[in-house]
């Protein structure tokens, strides 16, 4: 019988609290563990696809260019190191 499916295993130190905490939320939020995990790594990727698609310099119709906040201020701080 041929699966096609490729299979990762997480492991949780459960005598870590921090990663006991992990493990108790991740199987409150969802009995079907993988499905949540597919979930959280599909989330990111829509997260790191917009934030790649973001446009840090705009020109508007008036001719005028607008630089979002953030930025202006990462390139102010760089320029004056």
């Amino acid at each position: 019988m041929n699966d096609h499916r490729i299979r990762k295993s997480v492991s949780f130190n459960v005598t870590e609290e921090l990663e006991k905490q992990l493990l108790d939320f991740a199987l409150s939020q969802s009995e079907n563990f993988s499905g949540y995990c597919k979930d959280l790594i599909m989330a990111e990727m829509k997260r790191v696809e917009q934030r790649s698609k973001r446009k840090i310099i705009k020109l508007n119709t008036s001719g005028s260019i607008s630089i979002s906040a953030n930025e202006f201020e990462t390139m102010f701080a760089l320029r004056n190191t």
